[in-house]
């Protein structure tokens, strides 16, 4: 769980396994991504400022490269304009991003499924 302290960009799941790797020649949906944030301090914004995200989005993997199908789908509910959740591709690698807004110190809380199937 980051906390930031302006509007660095923080990997929920960083490339080392946390979320796993999509294997090659599979397809993976990563469901019900939930993310949760509060302001914690700061000096802009308000007390107790909040946000809530839930993401989902389908990529198969062929040849070591994970790519998207479709679309990213995400429903966000948030006290700041800026704070945002996105997923984002390196590799065979999906990670869950997060970007705060300047002067907050923000605590972030994810939970996800995945669900993958290989050929």
């Amino acid at each position: 769980n980051p906390t930031g302290l302006d509007d660095q960009l923080y990997d929920l799941f960083p490339l080392d396994g946390r979320l796993d790797a999509i294997e090659t020649d599979s397809s993976s949906q990563i469901t019900s991504s939930v993310v949760v944030a509060r302001r914690t301090g700061g000096t802009s914004g308000t007390a107790e400022d909040g946000a809530s995200f839930e993401i989902k989005a389908t990529y198969n993997n062929i040849s070591g490269i994970a790519t998207l199908i479709g679309v990213v789908n995400k429903v966000s509910n948030k006290s700041q304009a800026l704070w945002d959740v996105n997923l984002n591709v390196s590799s065979n690698q999906v990670r869950l991003r997060v970007t705060g807004a300047l002067n907050n110190n923000i605590t972030w809380h994810t939970t996800s499924r995945i669900y993958q199937v290989g050929f």
